[in-house]
C-alpha cells in the first residue's frame, strides 16, 4: 500500500498529524515537494520498503538508518552534506541522491544490493572511497 502525502507543505514527519498518524502500515511512502528539513518520527515503519522525500530541504539522512526492509531510496533535490544512515540498510537497491551537496561517497560498501545508484549534480570529486566491488556489483546488474 502507498502514502502519497506530496505537495502540502508538510514542515516536518510528525505520526501525530492525521495525514501520517497510520504511516506504519504503508510499504510505500511519498512525501515529495514539502518543506520537511529532518527524517524523523519513521522508526516504527518496518514495513516501509520504498521512501521518496524529493524536493525538500533535508541536511542529514540519517534517520532511514532503522528502516532495514527499505528497497527504494529517492532523495534528490535537498541539501544532504554527506551519506549517512546506509549500513543497515542491506535490501537497498535503489538509491537517489542527485541534486545535493554531497562531497564523497563515503558509506555506500555495505549496500551490496544496490543496483541503481544515481549521485549527479554533487559536488563529488573522488570516487577513492567505493570499493571496486560495488562497482562490479552496480555494472552486473546493467
Amino acid at each position: 500500500m502507498a502514502k502519497d502525502l506530496s505537495n502540502l507543505g508538510l514542515k516536518k514527519i510528525n505520526t501525530s498529524v492525521p495525514e501520517l498518524s497510520d504511516v506504519d502500515q504503508y510499504s510505500t511512502l511519498i512525501l515529495d515537494n514539502n518543506v520537511i528539513a529532518k527524517i524523523e518520527q519513521l522508526d516504527k515503519c518496518l514495513n516501509l520498503q520504498q521512501l521518496s522525500i524529493a524536493n525538500n530541504r533535508i541536511i542529514h539522512m540519517n534517520g532511514v538508518a532503522r528502516l532495514r526492509n527499505l528497497r527504494v531510496l529517492n532523495l534528490p533535490t535537498n541539501s544532504i552534506q554527506g551519506i549517512d544512515g546506509l549500513k543497515d540498510l542491506i535490501q537497498l537497491e535503489w538509491l537517489n541522491l542527485s541534486g545535493n551537496n554531497i562531497k564523497s561517497m563515503d558509506n555506500l560498501s555495505a549496500c551490496l544490493k544496490l543496483k541503481h545508484l544515481d549521485l549527479s549534480d554533487n559536488y563529488i570529486c573522488s570516487q577513492q572511497y567505493l570499493t571496486i566491488d560495488l562497482f562490479k556489483d552496480l555494472a552486473s546488474s546493467w
